[in-house]
């Protein structure tokens, strides 16, 4: 499951996982250990090195948006090459690991003045 979201931001930083708990009402007990990812891309020159891996390159490897079915490396390459530029400053939040599985995690950029958008996937943590 892929699903995009936007929704108006007007503070000078991304939002932290306490601000996505207020913002969507999340259920308590899903309030507790979030897990906040704000690290940067692996820079050009390891991406270039990976370009021909099995495994993938930049948000590739993360298999953020990775799956149990076969993934044409070329095609997501090309997609993350042109992804990557819009999300180079980005935070992944992932809520609700002690509450259920797999849990949410969005992945989020300022996409323009005063709004915050990116995507709401899931992550299996066993």
């Amino acid at each position: 499951m892929v699903e995009t979201c936007l929704f108006p931001w007007n503070k000078d930083t991304l939002p932290t996982a306490e601000d996505m708990f207020t913002l969507f009402h999340l259920n308590p007990e899903m309030h507790n250990n979030p897990f906040f990812d704000d690290k940067e891309p692996d820079s050009e020159e390891e991406d270039d090195e990976d370009e021909e891996s099995e495994e993938g390159r930049g948000h590739v490897i993360w298999n953020t948006l990775g799956t149990s079915y076969s993934v044409d490396l070329k095609k997501a390459n090309t997609f993350f090459d042109w992804f990557k530029p819009i999300f180079s400053t980005m935070v992944r939040i992932v809520i609700g690991s002690g509450a259920m599985n797999p849990v949410p995690c969005f992945i989020l950029a300022k996409l323009s003045p005063g709004w915050v958008g990116g995507v709401l996937t899931s992550l299996a943590l066993t």
